[in-house]
């Protein structure tokens, strides 16, 4: 509803200007910035903001009137006499501000909560260290580690096999080369890992983004893939990056 500034009184006010004013609890003021919004159109503030006081004051008193209500409203209906405050008032409601108060106990909290959107999975056998967005399934056999990951929702599939073979990367060049690259990259890491990228058409997934990194006697193998919107992100190089050679034990 607000531009980005707008002026009262010939000076200017930010967006920000906005913001903080709401911060501070400054209903008064806000109500002048938006009544400076509507100022050539006062018949549309009247139906915008006026009229629905009216009905929101209205419902509030039916519905307090029956049960608890928490209900979230606009700061610009909030003050003046047409305000949905003053309404409640001249309804026999007592109406107080309640202040917002901030302390650091919500840092803990939130280091938790991000704490829930990664998992590590360090193996010093294998010297690697790669982090997923939650835990991942671990599926074994003899000649390969498989990691599993799979986004709820959106269903983004990441995954990491480790190949128990030193020439895993030369042995199948040729397969991952031909297999309908749309574009391919070799390279080589500051610790000496060889390795190679691109897109592959698997013929049941579908197209997946896939690297491998040849490091002694181990190849890793990091695939990953999901919609249209996902494999057309930089998603798939941000879980590449995510992979770490430990050179040493750690």
């Amino acid at each position: 509803m607000f531009s980005t500034k707008t002026a009262i009184n010939g000076l200017f006010f930010s967006k920000e200007a906005f913001i903080q004013t709401y911060i501070n609890g400054d209903i008064a003021s806000l109500t002048n910035m938006l009544k400076a919004q509507f100022k050539s159109s006062p018949e549309a503030y009247d139906e915008l903001i006026t009229k629905r006081n009216q009905i929101m004051a209205k419902g509030l008193d039916t519905l307090i009137r029956k049960r608890s209500v928490f209900c979230a409203i606009g700061s610009g209906h909030l003050y003046g006499t047409d305000g949905v405050l003053q309404l409640l008032r001249q309804k026999g409601f007592q109406v107080r501000a309640v202040k917002a108060t901030y302390t650091n106990s919500t840092e803990a909290s939130k280091k938790l909560v991000q704490s829930w959107k990664s998992y590590s999975v360090t193996d010093e056998e294998n010297t690697f260290r790669m982090t997923f967005g939650g835990k991942p399934i671990l599926l074994e056999d003899d000649t390969k580690k498989h990691y599993l990951y799979q986004e709820l929702g959106q269903g983004n599939t990441f995954e990491l096999l480790i190949h128990a073979s030193a020439d895993y990367l030369d042995d199948n060049r040729y397969n991952f080369v031909e297999n309908e690259i749309a574009q391919t990259k070799e390279f080589v890491l500051d610790d000496g890992a060889k390795g190679i990228e691109g897109l592959v058409l698997d013929p049941i997934k579908g197209y997946q983004w896939k690297r491998f990194i040849q490091f002694g006697d181990a190849c890793y193998e990091l695939i990953c893939y999901g919609g249209n919107k996902f494999m057309h992100s930089d998603r798939s190089l941000k879980f590449f990056q995510k992979f770490e050679i430990l050179t040493e034990k750690e």
